[in-house]
């Protein structure tokens, strides 16, 4: 439904596939598959070139058919002895956007049909929002702190070096408080 609102109704090439997968998940959803037929019908005129209604009805029966086999005990029987998990289809976010070729772009502005690249972006948007949520700060303006931190060092240790300019490396870090390898590494930025 969505797929089809982002491409502005025009889905010449995959309408059949996409009539199918939706009257599928119609029977599965509703559990009327004469209610998801009527579903698929409507569904169809918002394409910009719709299938005739016997096209609609004959690219579609299969979706039925495989609702009904997914309901029957027998059919999810003989699937499991040929090692599905069960009778119906079982289609993968991955398949779905191979077969109806959905962008990285088109599946931001959808929920469900997205791929691993779309989901670890949403998942990145999550957590940093509950980062902020709880109070941790942005790295941007924690680097910022970090380096006027590092300036002030520098600062100081540069008026140390004018006030005590015989002093080891070892005296000074001794008499700022720091640690020898602190005062080599802010000498560089002096």
């Amino acid at each position: 439904d969505k797929l089809v609102t982002i491409r502005n109704g025009d889905m010449y090439g995959y309408r059949e596939l996409t009539l199918f997968l939706y009257r599928y998940w119609s029977c599965c959803f509703e559990g009327d598959p004469e209610t998801a037929l009527q579903h698929t019908i409507e569904f169809n005129r918002r394409f910009t070139h719709p299938l005739k209604e016997n096209e609609v009805v004959r690219a579609t029966v299969r979706a039925q058919k495989a609702y009904e086999a997914k309901s029957d005990p027998k059919a999810n029987e003989i699937a499991k002895a040929m090692r599905y998990p069960g009778a119906g289809y079982r289609n993968y976010n991955a398949k779905i956007i191979d077969w109806l070729d959905i962008t990285p772009d088109e599946q931001t502005h959808m929920k469900t049909i997205i791929g691993t690249k779309e989901k670890r972006r949403r998942d990145l948007i999550a957590k940093e929002k509950q980062r902020r949520e709880e109070g941790i700060r942005p790295m941007a303006e924690y680097n910022q702190e970090r380096h006027i931190a590092k300036m002030n060092k520098v600062d100081i240790l540069r008026a140390h070096i004018q006030d005590h300019p015989e002093l080891s490396n070892r005296k000074r870090a001794a008499a700022l408080g720091w640690s020898e390898p602190t005062v080599r590494r802010l000498k560089k930025h002096i």
